[in-house]
């Protein structure tokens, strides 16, 4: 519970979190590899390093308010709570981390989605817009339903956005947040959309829709953004969001990082941080030099034993 804890929570955090988020994008550009003739997509390469960005800046914001923050007076801090630079500075923030950093992921996954029409001619302009529909009505058929149901708002943030429709839902949190409930609204459609549309990739890449030669390759791109979405869209969102929305939340929150209390998004990008690992060492190293070798041996092994039966 002393300062000292909680300097080197924050170093902890500055130290590992960020260099472990550019191993992250560099992973991710490592298992991009190249199309057909030999040239690489380009575009899905600038969405990657457009997102570290935003990422990078997410950190940024992260570290400031439930780090560098337990080092100021509470009252200083949340004396009054509809003025001052630091909510200002918070609201400004989340917006922009909101509405930016969502519609990027949804430009990634569109991204992904027309590079798979363009390889292959089955998926005309009309599948994608009836996919685009279809994601629409399923990201805001649950709120409809909401709206006619007693749900009792849960505190703890979920992860996957779908607490936002709690908050929002609720009539009390509803009246408080104004302003922000329209980002908060175009925060969860995007990310529900765009969680739709790397799903509906996904089945159709499994399912052999693809072009032969971009199958294997699609598929890998695809679960690689898939996996980069789901590990920062949501997580920030809550985050930020929930803790800004009660009050007494954040406070808690705070006072438990200053008493010692573990680093949550450490945790948390250390577990996703895995997937991609995963997938470069099998796909470069497994697939690549072990089951290459044996592959060459038996070929070496089937031309050496050609001459002796003929």
């Amino acid at each position: 519970g002393s300062p000292m804890v909680a300097t080197w929570r924050l170093v902890a955090h500055l130290v590992f979190e960020v260099p472990l988020l550019l191993l992250y994008i560099l992973t991710i550009i490592a298992c991009m590899g190249t199309d057909s003739s030999g040239m690489m997509d380009t575009s899905f390469y600038t969405f990657i390093v457009f997102n570290g960005i935003l990422d990078l800046f997410c950190y940024a914001v992260t570290v400031f308010t439930y780090r560098l923050c337990i080092y100021m007076p509470f009252v200083d801090f949340f004396g009054d709570f509809d003025e001052g630079w630091q909510t200002s500075f918070i609201y400004a923030a989340t917006w922009l981390i909101c509405c930016t950093r969502e519609f990027s992921s949804l430009a990634l996954a569109l991204n992904r989605f027309t590079s798979i029409c363009y390889n292959n001619k089955k998926w005309s302009g009309r599948s994608f817009i009836i996919t685009v529909v279809l994601c629409c009505i399923a990201g805001f058929s649950p709120n409809w339903y909401m709206w006619d149901t007693n749900v009792e708002y849960q505190k703890i943030p979920m992860g996957d956005g779908s607490s936002i429709f709690f908050m929002i839902l609720d009539e009390d949190y509803r009246e408080w947040l104004k302003e922000p409930v329209w980002t908060l609204c175009w925060a969860t459609f995007t990310y529900v959309l765009s969680m739709g549309i790397f799903i509906l990739i996904g089945f159709h890449v499994l399912c052999g829709g693809a072009h032969p030669d971009v199958d294997r390759r699609e598929y890998r791109l695809t679960m690689i953004a898939f996996m980069f979405q789901m590990a920062n869209t949501g997580f920030y969102i809550n985050q930020i969001m929930a803790y800004l929305i009660d009050r007494d939340d954040l406070i808690e929150a705070l006072k438990a990082v200053r008493d010692g209390a573990p680093i949550i998004p450490f945790v948390h990008d250390m577990r996703t941080l895995c997937v991609p690992i995963c997938l470069f060492l099998f796909d470069s190293v497994i697939r690549g030099r072990i089951l290459g070798k044996i592959g060459m041996g038996a070929i070496f092994l089937l031309h050496s034993a050609l001459p002796i039966q003929g």
